[in-house]
């Protein structure tokens, strides 16, 4: 009888010897393999995962913050404590967001303010005749004002709210649908007309293919129409415009 509790005894501790082993080789395989492999790091982050600084767990804003500073190019890393932003990656320049236009001191090259956050490139700047301007470009907002591609900023920086171009986002030919843009514009001598150049085929709710002419005042389109046809490709666009101060029975070929 003592033979057989001997035997038996003596079993259990080798299978138990053996699990040991087992279970140690299992761990040292798991961690050999989690250090060669490329997603050593999502295995370890989802067994140990690190507690983030509080201003992360927080949660941050969808809306974008007019004058909040922006980098150029890439950005791989983010890191956000109760203190500071540190960014990591292929960096240039860090600097605030301004907007696509900025106008500047002519002497001290100082950023102007007050002046709207412009919402995409702008292509051109024209001085109205009294100290304000008029913008046009690839933008759909200016300030607080949805307004596509044309816009006029008052002398006090803010944005003209009576004028509006109303230029549709994107336009149709052939089944092709493309996006309309404003590349340049013009103001007549007497400062009543606004010309506008560039890839658009309606203005206002009326058909104007390229180039237009609205009122200075407030963006409504005139009865100009040169009727400049559009093809497929859009190769026929407007890219500069240019004014005569005469009239045209005085110029002379």
């Amino acid at each position: 009888m003592d033979e057989l509790i001997k035997k038996y005894y003596g079993k259990q501790n080798r299978t138990s010897r053996a699990l040991v082993v087992i279970a140690l080789s299992g761990i040292l395989i798991f961690v050999l393999v989690a250090n060669i492999l490329p997603f050593k790091n999502l295995i370890f982050e989802k067994l140990y995962p690190k507690k983030l600084p509080k201003a992360v767990e927080t949660g941050f804003s969808n809306t974008p913050i007019p004058g909040a500073y922006i980098v150029e190019r890439w950005t791989r890393r983010i890191l956000a404590t109760n203190d500071a932003v540190y960014l990591g990656g292929e960096i240039e320049a860090v600097g605030p967001n301004t907007g696509s236009g900025v106008p500047i001191d002519a002497s001290s090259s100082a950023r102007l303010n007050p002046y709207p956050y412009v919402s995409g490139p702008v292509q051109q700047v024209l001085p109205d005749g009294n100290n304000g301007w008029y913008i046009a470009g690839l933008f759909n907002k200016v300030g607080d004002k949805n307004i596509n591609f044309v816009a006029h900023i008052l002398p006090d920086g803010t944005v003209d709210n009576q004028f509006d171009v109303q230029i549709p986002t994107s336009g149709t030919i052939n089944s092709y649908n493309y996006s309309n843009y404003v590349n340049t514009i013009a103001l007549s001598p007497d400062k009543s007309t606004l010309y506008i150049g560039g890839v658009f085929d309606k203005v206002g709710g009326q058909v104007r293919q390229n180039l237009a002419a609205v009122d200075a005042k407030t963006g409504a389109v005139t009865s100009f129409d040169p009727n400049i046809p559009m093809d497929s490709y859009l190769s026929t666009r407007i890219n500069n415009l240019a004014l005569s101060f005469l009239p045209l029975s005085v110029v002379k070929p």
